[in-house]
């Protein structure tokens, strides 16, 4: 825990262990990479846009490459079946999910 000092007048704990220059060095290069995933992502799907266009909307070949287009069935919506309203669904779920994710914090004292 982290004792944060918001304002001269506010005084909050933080959830969070502080970590040191090792730590911060490792954050700040996976933040560098985090970004470059965007700016790709940005590329991608520009690309795609232009390959389905130059595709004319349909599967196309070309080299090595092959463009194709898959359909998933849409998900089911639980919440608007009738026979469902009064079932705890809690029972069926899976196991839960652990997800890690790295965010910048504003800039604050720590004591």
């Amino acid at each position: 825990m982290t004792i944060i000092t918001v304002d001269k007048n506010i005084t909050v704990t933080s959830p969070y262990v502080e970590r040191g220059s090792v730590w911060i060095e490792k954050a700040t290069e996976l933040m560098k990479i985090k970004q470059i995933i965007k700016e790709y992502e940005v590329l991608e799907a520009q690309y795609l846009v232009e390959l389905k266009k130059l595709s004319e909307d349909i599967p196309s070949c070309g080299g090595n490459f092959v463009f194709d287009c898959t359909i998933r069935k849409g998900t089911i919506n639980y919440a608007i079946i009738p026979e469902l309203k009064n079932l705890d669904l809690e029972q069926y779920r899976k196991e839960p999910v652990v997800a890690w994710k790295l965010s910048m914090q504003l800039n604050i004292d720590r004591e």
